[in-house]
């Protein structure tokens, strides 16, 4: 069975390595995306829906524990490929499926994805309904939430934190950064219409561009545009329309 694998890592030699011994030494492990920093990694997996993912710690802007916060509820496994030592417990408490250390032996690689084979395989298929691509996590003071992106409407930044607005007249107040929802949201659902808005274009209703650009949402929100975002919002609703018409 082809088990399909990320590699999430900064350095390109590193990411060479990882290809060059799945390739010669484990190929049912198949590669269907390779990223060097998180953003691009995390924007990636609804589409392509990696089953495993070989993850770097240490990386510039984001780190692989900002990864899997920011990834919420996962359908995939995580082994951790990192030149440092002293992240054991903390990958354990991530729920890491495995930690190697670099230069990666083939023996080590062999073993994590026996492990795989085991108990991954099997977890992550069990939770493939596609229904599961739209659940993000959302922390709260007592805990977190789980709720479907398409059901948010809205979300407005305040300060470190950010306000999730629902179709069912929910709100979430959380300590995400409104930047982390951006990567996290599906791109063409979602748009940055202000530093401190994202709207859902489903939800759009009108553009008003006369003292002060804004739109109308269903629910008759009214949610400022930043002038440089305007010819963005444009081509969204555009593209948005086609698609989805």
């Amino acid at each position: 069975m082809e088990i399909k694998s990320f590699i999430i890592d900064d350095e390109l030699h590193a990411r060479k390595n990882i290809r060059f011994l799945l390739k010669n030494f484990i190929p049912e492990v198949s590669i269907v995306g390779e990223y060097c920093n998180v953003k691009k990694a995390i924007k990636a997996i609804p589409e392509k829906r990696p089953d495993l993912v070989f993850l770097d710690i240490q990386m510039p802007d984001l780190t692989g524990f900002d990864f899997l916060e920011i990834a919420g509820e996962r359908n995939f496994e995580v082994i951790f490929v990192t030149a440092h030592n002293k992240f054991g417990v903390e990958a354990v408490k991530a729920g890491a499926l495995d930690y190697i250390l670099k230069p990666i032996s083939v023996s080590e690689l062999r073993t994590a994805i026996d492990k795989f084979k085991k108990i991954g395989l099997q977890k992550t298929k069990s939770n493939d309904g596609k229904d599961k691509d739209f659940n993000i996590k959302i922390p709260q003071s007592h805990g977190f939430a789980f709720i479907d992106s398409r059901e948010i409407t809205r979300l407005e930044a305040e300060n470190n934190y950010t306000r999730v607005f629902t179709i069912k007249g929910e709100q979430f107040f959380t300590c995400k950064t409104i930047k982390e929802f951006e990567i996290l949201l599906d791109s063409k659902l979602f748009l940055r219409i202000h530093k401190s808005s994202i709207i859902n274009l489903n939800c759009f209703k009108e553009f008003v561009n006369m003292d002060g650009a804004y739109v109308l949402l269903k629910d008759d929100s009214k949610i400022a545009v930043s002038r440089r975002k305007i010819h963005d919002l444009k081509d969204a609703i555009n593209k948005f329309t086609t698609t989805y018409k």
